[in-house]
C-alpha cells in the first residue's frame, strides 16, 4: 500500500538523495585519486632512475665486475 507525500516533503528528499549520492561520489573519487598518489610515490622512490642502469643497481649485478669482449675488437679509425 503506497502512501502519499507532500510534493514539497518528496522534492526535498530527493534533492537530499542526489547531494548524498554526488558527494559520495566526490569522496569515492578523492580516496581513488589518494590511492594512486601513494602508489606513484612508491614507486618514484623505488625506481628512481630508468633503464638498464637502475635495473642491474637493483639486482646486485653492479657490484661484479663487467668484463670486455670476449674476442678482439678491431681498432676503431
Amino acid at each position: 500500500m503506497a502512501t502519499d507525500i507532500p510534493e514539497n516533503l518528496a522534492q526535498a528528499t530527493m534533492a537530499i538523495i542526489q547531494s548524498n549520492l554526488v558527494a559520495n561520489n566526490r569522496d569515492g573519487q578523492a580516496v581513488a585519486t589518494a590511492a594512486l598518489g601513494v602508489i606513484q610515490v612508491a614507486a618514484a622512490r623505488n625506481f628512481d632512475e630508468l633503464g638498464s642502469v637502475e635495473g642491474r643497481a637493483n639486482s646486485g649485478i653492479n657490484a661484479t665486475p663487467i668484463a670486455g669482449p670476449a674476442t678482439a675488437q678491431p681498432a676503431a679509425g
